[in-house]
């Protein structure tokens, strides 16, 4: 039996990477700040450490229902992981005994020399995951705590509670599948302990190709409908959420979530009205999103 079977996500704008390709410059720039992209730093990272582990690389609608090694990891194409991560979730695993559900923050790599100075701007919150930056705390238990949960672009499961929930499958949504299905991590962490460590920091490349206003569209629709899914679990408070954010409320928006896009005092007149358009579009986005998972059903 593998210790770990590891699940890399195809993401059609990472680097064709995997295992040792040559990167684009950007990506290779980040490598020699002493992060590999996922598949090659794990390969020789268990190598060096002795773990047993299988490596596949596979479209999200692929991922098994069941696996036989003792712990699963799933990792989008796109995460570069630093030299000792193998070795701090390692250790990690050993202190909860394969218990946990271990995760950590996702840092995002911005390519340099974007054309479109709003996106790039707004980039490093784009898929990027952190919680208790201010914290001296360096690892610390988020079970429970659904507004801290993490993506599923950079998780590591026990293989017994990965299962149970019957694999990793992409959330549907009125505007196609993502890969990012928030109903799994709360499946899971139902059960198991979930547990968040600094030190299982990864880096998040974004390419050029995924560095436009379309795509970071569709994150802030996804995270809003995320958000909506997963009041539909309670009736009442679903009725309460729609009333208050959307009747009730100037602002039908989730401030803990929006909280990146703020006003800009630093801009000229030409740019903040730019600015402002594109920030809205962000926020209306999220609330049709919001809106569709709560009702579970398209409104366009």
């Amino acid at each position: 039996m593998k210790e770990i079977e590891v699940f890399i996500v195809i993401n059609e704008n990472s680097p064709k990477e995997p295992l040792g390709n040559q990167l684009p410059s950007d990506a290779s720039a980040l490598s020699t700040a002493e992060y590999l992209p996922c598949a090659t730093a794990l390969k020789e990272q268990s190598e060096y450490l002795g773990v047993e582990m299988a490596i596949n690389v596979v479209n999200a609608n692929k991922l098994p229902q069941k696996v036989k090694s003792r712990m699963v990891m799933v990792l989008d194409q796109s995460i570069f992981l630093p030299e000792d991560f193998l070795l701090n979730l390692v250790s990690l695993n050993n202190i909860y005994k394969s218990e946990a559900v271990l995760c950590g923050p996702v840092r995002n790599h911005i390519p340099t020399g974007s054309p479109d100075w709003f996106v790039s701007d707004v980039a490093s919150y784009y898929k990027s995951y952190s919680i208790g930056d201010f914290s001296s705390s360096m690892c610390f238990e988020i079970t429970g705590e659904r507004h801290n949960y993490p993506p599923c672009h950079a998780l590591t499961i026990p293989s017994r509670a990965y299962n149970l929930a019957g694999g990793l499958k992409p959330m549907k949504t009125p505007r196609g599948n993502f890969s990012d299905n928030s109903m799994f991590v709360n499946r899971i962490a139902s059960k198991h302990k979930l547990i968040y460590a600094k030190s299982l920091e990864s880096r998040y490349f974004i390419s050029p190709t995924e560095l436009s206003l379309k795509n970071f569209s569709r994150y802030f629709y996804v995270l809003g409908y995320k958000k909506g899914f997963s009041f539909r679990e309670d009736e009442e408070e679903s009725y309460e959420k729609i009333w208050r954010q959307f009747v009730n409320s100037s602002d039908p928006n989730d401030n803990m979530i929006l909280n990146c896009l703020e006003r800009r005092e630093d801009l000229d007149q030409e740019r903040a009205k730019i600015y402002s358009q594109k920030i809205a579009s962000f926020k209306c986005v999220y609330s049709l999103g919001l809106l569709e998972g709560l009702q579970g059903e398209p409104l366009l």
